[in-house]
């Protein structure tokens, strides 16, 4: 077996290890359920997870802030598609925008791995690397015309049509 094989795959699990045990005693530590109405509350929340991260020299995440909030990344998104307009909202929207800004620039600097960077993008910040048109055929009835304006310009080719 090849030497260098195995001890990068012993280095790999021990960092594996060490952040499933890092997770493990979070999760025995949940914080109290934060009230995301409260936005003053939400915005310590935010900038202590921000800080916290900048220590650790980790890449803040939605998911992360959600585990920071007591909540799940559901609850949140739940909240936001509910309510869109409130200040708390937007806070959380401006915290995942700075969140993936950060991300795309220790991608760049090749400090994390870019597909997977792109991944957590796409999958987490809604970013789309695509764009869809839909088609939508006008409507013939959309009251401009009336029936016999429609059968005048219409009536040469309906002779056309085969009587059945």
């Amino acid at each position: 077996m090849n030497s260098r094989i195995y001890s990068k795959t012993a280095d790999s699990g021990m960092v594996v290890s060490s952040i499933v045990q890092q997770l493990a005693e979070e999760l025995t530590e949940i914080p109290q359920k934060a009230d995301l109405r409260d936005t003053e509350q939400i915005k310590k929340v935010v900038i202590s997870y921000v800080s916290m991260c900048s220590e650790a020299g980790a890449i803040p995440s939605k998911i992360g802030l959600a585990r920071a909030l007591g909540m799940s990344r559901r609850t949140v998104d739940y909240f936001l598609e509910r309510h869109p307009d409130h200040p708390t909202a937007e806070l959380l929207e401006l915290a995942f925008d700075a969140f993936a800004e950060a991300l795309s620039m220790a991608a760049l600097a090749n400090a994390t791995n870019n597909v997977y960077s792109i991944f957590l993008s796409k999958a987490l910040y809604r970013f789309e690397d695509t764009v869809s048109v839909k088609t939508v055929p006008p409507d013939p009835m959309d009251g401009k015309q009336t029936a016999k304006e429609i059968y005048e310009r219409w009536k040469d080719k309906i002779d056309l049509l085969p009587d059945d």
